[in-house]
């Protein structure tokens, strides 16, 4: 039989409504672009600085931010050598307000589990482009309640960024949606998901 699949709950980072309005003053006028995660080869940010070059001459105005450390760091930085637009700030206590300051969260590994990084930028309104892989298209159903793209696809990544960007209406009905998907992620619904799978087993 086929198992069902149970997703991981969110923790639910909260956020600081004036640590907000501080990361985007620091942005003022940016397209803010996060990605969030320790620097391993795994969570894909040499595809995001990739496609950070692609789109630098088009969009001046456009910001990507990370947050994390990790044994990458070095690399990456060297990767992003010359390029205005990316910005390590290393790792951050107060992930909430930095998920809720973003207007944009990308999430290209190239394995997943589940992504509850995702289920966070949800929470806050925040929209997110992640990879086809793993768990994360449990989450995001692309052009539903966020967009898709396949992994180490730097183009595919690039022209997802440049669709967002270009389209604030696309961004709030993909956050709308999210917000209304997250119910089945909630504590709550997954709790009672182990529950009725433990009645099927007994």
């Amino acid at each position: 039989a086929d198992c069902p699949v149970i997703p991981s709950s969110f923790s639910g980072f909260p956020a600081d409504s004036h640590e907000v309005a501080k990361i985007r003053s620091r942005y003022a006028g940016k397209f803010i672009v996060g990605q969030v995660g320790s620097f391993f080869r795994i969570k894909g940010y040499h595809v995001t600085i990739e496609a950070a070059r692609m789109l630098a001459k088009q969009h001046p105005d456009l910001v990507f931010v990370f947050l994390g450390k990790g044994p990458e760091r070095e690399r990456l930085e060297q990767q992003a050598q010359g390029l205005h637009s990316v910005e390590f700030v290393g790792h951050q206590k107060d992930v909430g307000s930095w998920l809720a300051a973003m207007d944009l969260l990308v999430f290209p590994s190239l394995q997943e589990g589940l992504g509850s990084t995702i289920l966070e930028a949800m929470q806050h309104g925040t929209p997110v482009i992640g990879s086809n892989v793993g768990g994360i298209p449990d989450i995001i159903e692309s052009d539903h309640n966020g967009l898709l793209v396949e992994s180490e696809d730097a183009v595919g990544l690039a022209e997802a960024v440049h669709q967002m960007m270009g389209s604030n209406e696309l961004r709030l009905q993909f956050a709308k949606q999210a917000k209304l998907d997250l119910e089945k992620f909630s504590p709550e619904a997954v709790g009672k998901a182990y529950l009725n799978l433990y009645r099927k087993t007994i």
